[in-house]
């Protein structure tokens, strides 16, 4: 396969989810090669922050990607990633000297500053989402290497709490990107 298409799911949100499904047609319509990268279990604990979860998780989910990727991403290669998903896959692009086409779907902020301040990609948020900054909101708008789009009232899951018509616009503006790039 010329193209290897590789998913980096986020702690709650999972390939078989919309975002990803999505994506996943799109790759196989262009015959690429579709990887899906497993992580291990996460047992959620709803008195410990999400972001305290996912900085626990990120090593063993960075070593389980690097494993089920070996010898795989030898031609072009696209990576779509959500929340975790972003970190792991900037990481793992790192660590393989790999420059794939990144997809950041929902980026958390320490992903922008670690993988892509500066660096070619694609990067959708919601300006509803909890775990997006401002400041970072601010610093992403204003990169010229980063094409962003901002889904107006999108939640974490890029959906528009209330407004099913909206969050379904929102999946076709993602849908849309995935037809661009894949």
């Amino acid at each position: 396969m010329d193209t290897t298409v590789v998913f980096f799911p986020g702690m709650g949100y999972g390939v078989d989810r919309p975002l990803f499904y999505y994506a996943r047609k799109q790759a196989q319509q262009t015959g690429s090669e579709v990887v899906c990268v497993d992580y291990p279990s996460f047992s959620p604990d709803p008195s410990v922050p999400a972001p305290l979860q996912a900085q626990a998780a990120l090593s063993g989910c960075v070593n389980d990607a690097l494993a089920q990727l070996a010898g795989r991403c030898l031609g072009r290669c696209v990576f779509v990633s959500k929340s975790l998903g972003t970190l792991v896959a900037g990481e793992v692009a790192r660590r393989l000297a790999l420059r794939p086409v990144q997809i950041y779907l929902t980026p958390l902020p320490r992903t922008y500053d670690a993988y892509m301040r500066g660096r070619s990609c694609w990067a959708v948020y919601g300006d509803a989402d909890p775990l997006m900054t401002p400041d970072c909101a601010a610093r992403m708008e204003q990169d010229p290497a980063v094409r962003l789009t901002k889904i107006p009232g999108a939640n974490h899951s890029l959906e528009v709490p209330g407004d099913i018509v909206a969050s379904v616009d929102a999946l076709r503006q993602v849908a849309q990107l995935y037809r661009a790039v894949l």
